[in-house]
């Protein structure tokens, strides 16, 4: 099965896409063009990340390159632990010219020009990296 196109709708008065709130576990399986960061906050969730098969909890951080396949999905096993519990967490979603067609080859951005590389087929940050701000 391939991926379907998602078009993500630009908010009002913004560059990018932010939002808090539970995830939408029944999205089918797409891409889009913008990258995408997401913090699980609460709950546990199953994932198809590319062609890999993930879960994510509480206090991981993703980063998906543009057009990166993927879709969040329910963890059967939380939700029959955990019913009274929607996993959510917060997602922002960016092309990597929202801040102007120039500005991520500045010089003093190649590290962010790095980790966008990288993030290309998907990147999963360690808890203790993102604790101790690495």
């Amino acid at each position: 099965m391939e991926p379907s196109y998602r078009l993500i709708q630009p908010q009002a008065n913004r560059s990018f896409v932010f939002k808090l709130e539970p995830f939408g576990l029944t999205t089918r399986w797409h891409y889009h063009p913008e990258i995408e960061l997401i913090y699980f906050m609460e709950g546990k969730t199953s994932a198809v990340i590319g062609e890999g098969f993930q879960e994510f909890e509480e206090g991981d951080l993703v980063l998906l390159g543009a057009n990166f396949p993927h879709v969040l999905q329910e963890s059967k096993e939380f939700i029959r632990q955990h019913p009274e519990i929607a996993p959510f967490g917060l997602i922002v979603q960016f092309t990597d010219t929202f801040l102007g067609n120039d500005f991520i080859l500045k010089p003093e951005l190649k590290p962010i020009q790095t980790l966008l590389s990288k993030a290309k087929r998907g990147l999963k940050f360690h808890k203790t990296s993102i604790e101790k701000g690495e």
